[in-house]
């Protein structure tokens, strides 16, 4: 009995269909999709460390003098209590002047070091 070469034929192409298929889909995700992939997660990778690595200068904290306002410097030991029972007008309780210094300076914690300056606001 004799082999049709057209059957062993359409076997063999089946095989090659298969193969010209994955080949063509891997192509495609090598020449275009894969780059773009990349290409997009470098720019998300970029513009996060942009984001991180920028600082805002909106509010340092440091503002300036107004007329009337007195600035003073920490020296070794000042605590915001000592500067604010020193520069307080009379009658007001010193806890309040803790709070206009902290407003006025912008700054939430009672730790001062030695050398910052302060504005008194009063």
């Amino acid at each position: 009995m004799m082999m049709q070469t057209t059957t062993y034929r359409s076997i063999h192409m089946k095989g090659k269909e298969k193969t010209s298929q994955r080949d063509a889909f891997s192509s495609r995700l090598v020449t275009g999709y894969l780059p773009k992939a990349v290409a997009g997660l470098l720019l998300i990778v970029l513009l996060m460390s942009g984001v991180l690595l920028v600082h805002s200068y909106g509010n340092l904290g440091v503002q300036e003098q107004q007329a009337g306002e007195q600035l003073v410097v920490v020296s070794s030991g000042d605590t915001l209590w000592s500067i604010a029972k020193a520069h307080k007008p009379a009658g007001m309780d010193v806890r309040e002047a803790i709070h206009h210094l902290q407003a006025r300076n912008g700054i939430s914690t009672s730790s001062l070091t030695t050398g910052q300056s302060l504005i008194i606001p009063f």
